[in-house]
């Protein structure tokens, strides 16, 4: 798992790591992750940019690592069962940065749903994780 999620070219890993730390970089200081810490993101309490806990940088650092981490397990699973492991296929930077983008903005679109205090009342979640991720910005 640590070799599909981390190291292996055919899972588009440093591409998917690169749009994580871009979109995390600006709530929090960012490190690289290793296996340890994906496993465990979801117990993670990382401090936001001023050197404090909040709820939002934690769920927004739970989200993106675990989402991050899931895509490039499907990358590399769609090319190994799907594609045969064809030598010669390999998703575009594009197609993975609009998976991304995709798979984000889904959960972080989620995550205001179970936020939603007029909605939810007292069962809503109580922050939301972080705004919307566009592509470029």
């Amino acid at each position: 798992m640590s070799h599909i999620v981390l190291e292996c070219p055919d899972s588009a890993q440093e591409i998917i790591w690169d749009l994580a730390e871009e979109f995390l970089e600006t709530k929090m200081v960012w490190e690289k992750p290793d296996i340890g810490m994906i496993w465990g993101c979801a117990l993670a309490k990382p401090k936001n940019g001023l050197g404090r806990q909040d709820a939002g940088t934690e769920r927004a650092f739970r989200i993106v690592v675990s989402k991050s981490a899931f895509l490039a397990w499907k990358i590399c699973c769609e090319k190994r069962i799907e594609h045969e492991d064809k030598p010669d296929w390999a998703p575009s930077a594009a197609e993975v940065k609009n998976k991304w983008y995709n798979i984000i903005n889904m959960r972080i679109a989620h995550d205001r749903l179970l936020t939603n205090r007029r909605r939810l009342g007292r069962s809503a979640a109580s922050a939301p994780a972080c705004h919307t991720p566009t592509p470029g910005g």
